[in-house]
């Protein structure tokens, strides 16, 4: 989006509630100079706060670092989670600072950078600009974006995220008409015929007869080759989807995660689950000593989704899909 230059700044008064936590932080700290910067985070960080839920928006400090006292100790943190949209950094500018200071601890993993210029009486505040992200420990107030465009650009921000979501989202009823990403392959490149493993989930999510299950090998499948873990400690396995048609209108679906390259079994400790849309675990079932494959059988209607979760000791990945 096109962003204009900081116009006018937009003034907040310090509640007499927002003086009093801050003194309470503060008092945690026996380091002078880590007393005041937390006493002045904590004021940036109610400022921007106002600011937001007066305009409508929902914000929750109890999830941001800046209201950890053991954060606030280890780090110079002023964030502001704004829910479902993610953190926003609340940077004090001091009076006679031209600049922006970031630090290096929090130019990650946040989605705007708010300076706040605190006046000398520690009564109210100027709320001056914003930027989007850091490249450099500082920036000139120059720079800043005008604060009234801050809720246009979490808006776009926040359409451009889920954009991205829906496009890894894997739409299964593509599959019937030969629209099939590139990262799934036939199951024959991967794997020869009548290589699967017996093992199968005790849980399933809608049992199948076995006149679906025969039907599954007369249906749409592809193969997708996952990584878990990272740099060269990563395990290769690969997830199988059979899809086909029943009587009843819906799709039948096989999900199968199966070992590849030169190992037979899956690494023990695999854990696999079937997510419903709000990322509950339906079912799951957990690889142990020379488990051949892990297989779910269940069935569901046109545009319901789903995902799919491999997780090994502290490696996960996600998989998610529209019927």
């Amino acid at each position: 989006m096109s962003l204009m230059l900081s116009a006018k700044p937009v003034k907040v008064c310090f509640m007499m509630s927002t003086r009093i936590c801050a003194e309470k932080f503060r008092r945690k700290q026996s380091d002078p100079r880590k007393a005041k910067q937390v006493y002045l985070n904590t004021l940036a960080v109610a400022a921007v706060e106002h600011y937001l839920n007066s305009l409508g928006w929902v914000t929750s400090h109890e999830q941001s670092d800046s209201w950890n006292p053991i954060m606030q100790t280890l780090m110079d943190v002023a964030d502001l989670e704004v829910v479902n949209y993610g953190k926003i950094e609340c940077r004090v500018v001091l009076l006679d600072q031209q600049e922006l200071i970031v630090p290096p601890e929090v130019q990650s993993d946040r989605i705007a950078y708010i300076a706040v210029k605190i006046s000398s009486s520690l009564r109210k505040c100027e709320l001056l600009g914003f930027i989007p992200e850091v490249t450099a420990e500082s920036t000139s107030l120059a720079q800043l974006h005008g604060i009234e465009n801050l809720p246009a650009y979490l808006r776009e921000y926040k359409q451009l995220q889920d954009d991205k979501v829906s496009e890894s989202i894997t739409r299964l009823s593509q599959w019937w008409e030969g629209i099939v990403d590139g990262a799934w392959q036939l199951v024959e490149q991967i794997f020869p015929p009548n290589t699967a493993g017996s093992f199968r989930s005790p849980h399933q999510l809608q049992e199948l007869p076995q006149s679906s299950i025969d039907r599954l090998s007369q249906g749409v499948s592809r193969v997708k080759l996952l990584d878990l873990g990272q740099g060269n400690n990563t395990i290769p396995i690969a997830l199988i989807l059979q899809l086909v048609n029943n009587a009843q209108g819906e799709i039948d679906i096989s999900a199968k995660i199966c070992p590849i390259n030169t190992s037979l079994y899956l690494p023990q400790g695999l854990e696999i689950m079937i997510l419903d849309d709000s990322q509950r675990s339906v079912l799951q079932a957990t690889a142990r000593n020379n488990n051949e494959n892990i297989e779910f059988l269940f069935s569901g209607q046109s545009g319901e989704f789903f995902s799919i979760k491999a997780s090994l000791n502290e490696s996960h990945i996600v998989e998610t899909f529209v019927i």
